[in-house]
């Protein structure tokens, strides 16, 4: 239900049972999830990020992400600033992958960390990329720009995120 842009309160109004327990299940199904592989070789790899709130509209929670162009699926996440570091840190997980070319846009760090011949900057091959943030938005009701309902902390932030990609790479695999 929280995938499907149902807040934690209205999930337990639905099913009758407390806000702590329903913030426990999702906790308990993010921890299992077992750990994004990126591929081992892509033709493209999409970079971007989108911000949220979390805690308060003064906080901007980040979220890095690396989409496979061909088969649509996000092989390696950050939730963290938008800082060059994290984006390292993206890029990191990339680092056993063959990949011919990394598409992003026009964000400094990118241009810092990918190597320029790998490098395509451009939006024509960043739509992918920019429609899962879309889809993000529109399925999670925390990710909304205009919005109460937000991430109350980091941790819940970050699994709800967390289960999204894998119901999305999930959903892919099926396709």
């Amino acid at each position: 239900m929280t995938l499907n842009s149902f807040g934690i309160r209205d999930i337990s109004r639905v099913l009758s049972i407390s806000a702590n327990t329903m913030l426990k299940q999702i906790r308990q199904a993010a921890e299992k999830l077992p750990r994004l592989r990126p591929p081992t070789k892509a033709q493209t790899v999409e970079l971007d990020e989108f911000w949220s709130f979390v805690g308060s509209k003064s906080n901007q929670g980040w979220t890095w992400l690396g989409l496979t162009s061909s088969t649509r699926r996000i092989g390696a996440i950050v939730n963290s600033r938008r800082t060059d570091k994290n984006c390292r840190e993206l890029l990191q997980k990339y680092h056993n992958s063959r990949v011919a070319e990394f598409a992003s846009d026009e964000w400094q760090s990118y241009r810092k960390y990918v190597p320029s011949a790998l490098h395509y900057v451009g939006t024509d091959k960043t739509q992918r990329i920019e429609r899962m943030n879309l889809n993000f938005r529109l399925h999670l009701k925390r990710l909304g720009r205009k919005t109460i309902a937000f991430s109350k902390n980091d941790e819940m932030h970050d699994a709800v995120i967390n289960l999204y990609v894998h119901y999305h790479n999930f959903r892919q695999h099926k396709l």
